[in-house]
């Protein structure tokens, strides 16, 4: 069993944007059984951890950030927790990227050990220096950090990026 994990609280994305992931990982040929979506929190970062705590079943989970876009498939699938490395820029205040991530079963103690007040940054940096991770080969690119379409399966908007018009074809 493999469950599409997604986060939308807030109001910077519409529903929608979930429609539009699910509809990019159709197009590119992605299997899986279910999507749980997280509506309730603050519109943060933070928010992101709740699925720790919900997701919390011997199955596959795979997480999606609602600004990218998923061009053709890759395997994502894994069973050790496993992100992004931010190999497009310098590591800052950590080398990692969780706009996509994996695991399998009960990983509830991320979201129990984590301080907001130790990594008020977000949550890349505590993923970095207290939990145990694996990191996907170069799968993405961030868009942020190189305007120019490249071969990855996935772009990565980080944020407020104006989304380049190429990307309507993959789109809703």
């Amino acid at each position: 069993m493999t469950t599409v994990v997604m986060v939308c609280t807030g109001d910077k994305y519409p529903r929608s944007a979930v429609s539009n992931i699910e509809y990019q990982l159709h197009n590119a040929g992605f299997q899986y059984d279910r999507t749980h979506v997280i509506t309730r929190g603050e519109g943060s970062v933070y928010d992101k951890l709740q699925m720790f705590e919900q997701c919390t079943k011997d199955e596959h989970y795979v997480y999606f950030d609602l600004d990218l876009v998923i061009m053709k498939n890759v395997d994502l699938i894994r069973d050790e927790f496993t992100l992004l490395y931010a190999w497009w820029r310098a590591p800052y205040h950590t080398p990692l990227n969780s706009s996509v991530m994996a695991w399998r079963g009960d990983k509830s103690y991320i979201a129990k050990n984590f301080r907001r007040e130790k990594y008020d940054k977000g949550i890349d940096e505590y993923f970095f220096r207290e939990c145990t991770y694996r990191i996907y080969d170069r799968i993405a690119w961030s868009w942020a950090w190189d305007e120019r379409e490249h071969d990855f399966p996935i772009c990565l908007f980080n944020h407020n990026v104006e989304i380049p018009e190429w990307t309507t074809k993959y789109m809703l």
